[in-house]
């Protein structure tokens, strides 16, 4: 289905998933890694509970807030940018798009931060499993808030 100007929808042609081939596939990869990460996490917190009640109390509350709240507000900005491309609003979908950047920015900038705290607390990517887990999901996720990025901007 795609979205006219005039806000309404049409149906795709009998039998046709909307939307682009390559954008599905990539969508799927996703939902698989994404699914292989969630497992690596439940596993390790099942075979180490200790080190996954240890851990999140040493890291950085503020860091997570403000992080979550960036992410948030990308995803709003995200929705809006696709909007107003949808409805040809070339300055709205620049500002919005504008916002996405910002927000993604700032989320790196934090956990640029956070690491170097982490680092000066003694907390490293060999410091428990839990901190391994951590920093491998994290990481993952910064390449992701990055690539998403870049293919807003490309579009």
């Amino acid at each position: 289905m795609s979205l006219t100007a005039d806000t309404t929808l049409e149906m795709p042609a009998e039998g046709r998933i909307p939307g682009n081939n390559g954008i599905w596939v990539g969508i799927f990869a996703e939902m698989t890694e994404f699914a292989l990460l969630f497992s690596v996490y439940f596993i390790a917190r099942v075979h180490h509970p200790e080190a996954f009640a240890e851990g999140p109390p040493r890291l950085s509350t503020l860091a997570g807030t403000v992080n979550t709240l960036l992410m948030i507000s990308g995803s709003y900005f995200v929705a809006k940018a696709i909007f107003s491309i949808r409805g040809n609003r070339r300055i709205a979908s620049a500002l919005w798009l504008l916002g996405v950047l910002a927000t993604a920015l700032g989320y790196m900038a934090v956990k640029y931060f956070e690491f170097r705290w982490n680092g000066s607390q003694g907390i490293v990517g060999n410091t428990s499993i839990f901190f391994t887990v951590y920093y491998y999901l994290t990481l993952t996720h910064m390449v992701h808030v990055g690539w998403g990025c870049m293919g807003l901007l490309w579009v």
